[in-house]
C-alpha cells in the first residue's frame, strides 16, 4: 500500500470517529430539547369559589375576555374544551365542535355562540375550524345546562351529534360551584 493512500484511510478514519463522537451528543442535545419543547405546560389552576366575586357584573365584551385566565374543573373533560374566569362569567371554548345551546337554567347572561365557518360544497373552501362558546355567568344559588353539539361522519353524510353537557350548580351557602362536562368524549 502506498504512504498517501494510508495517510488518507488514516485521515477519513479520523473523521469519520470524530463525526460519531459528535453526532451522538448532538442528537441526546436535540432530543432534550424536543422533549423539554413538548413537554406539557402544568394545568391551569382549579375553579374556585373564593375566585368569583358575589357583585354582579355585566357580560365581558370580546376584548375583556383576552385578558381572562385559564382555570380548570375536576373530572374528565375533551380536550377539545378550554375554560376562562372574567369575574363571575365561566367561558367553555370547544373547538370543532359546531352546536351550542342552553338546555336549562335561566338564560339571563348567558351567550352561546359558534365562530368560525363550516359547511360542504362550494363553501368548503372557505370553511374554518368552528369554535362552539358558551358565557356563562356563575352565581350562588344558579344552575344551568349547556349542550354541545359535533358532527358525526358516516360513510357519505354526517349528522350533527350530542358533544356533551357542561353541568353548572352553585348552591347557596356551598363554598364552590360544581361545573362538569359529562356526556361523549373524544
Amino acid at each position: 500500500m502506498k504512504p498517501t493512500s494510508t495517510l488518507a484511510l488514516v485521515a477519513l478514519a479520523a473523521a469519520l470517529a470524530a463525526a460519531l463522537s459528535v453526532a451522538p451528543s448532538s442528537t441526546v442535545g436535540a432530543q432534550t430539547a424536543s422533549a423539554s419543547a413538548s413537554a406539557a405546560p402544568p394545568p391551569p389552576p382549579p375553579l374556585r369559589g373564593a375566585d368569583i366575586p358575589s357583585e354582579v357584573s355585566k357580560p365581558p365584551t370580546p376584548a375583556e375576555w383576552k385578558t381572562a385566565r385559564a382555570v380548570s374543573i375536576e373530572g374528565p373533560v375533551s380536550p377539545s374544551c378550554t375554560f376562562k374566569l372574567l369575574r363571575e362569567y365561566l367561558r367553555v371554548s370547544c373547538s370543532e365542535w359546531v352546536g351550542v345551546g342552553l338546555a336549562a337554567g335561566d338564560p339571563t347572561d348567558v351567550r352561546v355562540f359558534v365562530a368560525g365557518k363550516f359547511g360542504w360544497g362550494s363553501g368548503a373552501s372557505e370553511r374554518t375550524v368552528p369554535t362552539a362558546l358558551a358565557d356563562v355567568p356563575l352565581r350562588r344559588g344558579q344552575g344551568h345546562v349547556v349542550s354541545f353539539n359535533d358532527v358525526d361522519w358516516g360513510y357519505d353524510s354526517g349528522t350533527f351529534g350530542d358533544a356533551g353537557h357542561l353541568i353548572v350548580s352553585w348552591r347557596d351557602g356551598d363554598a364552590d360551584p360544581v361545573v362538569a362536562m359529562v356526556g361523549p368524549a373524544d
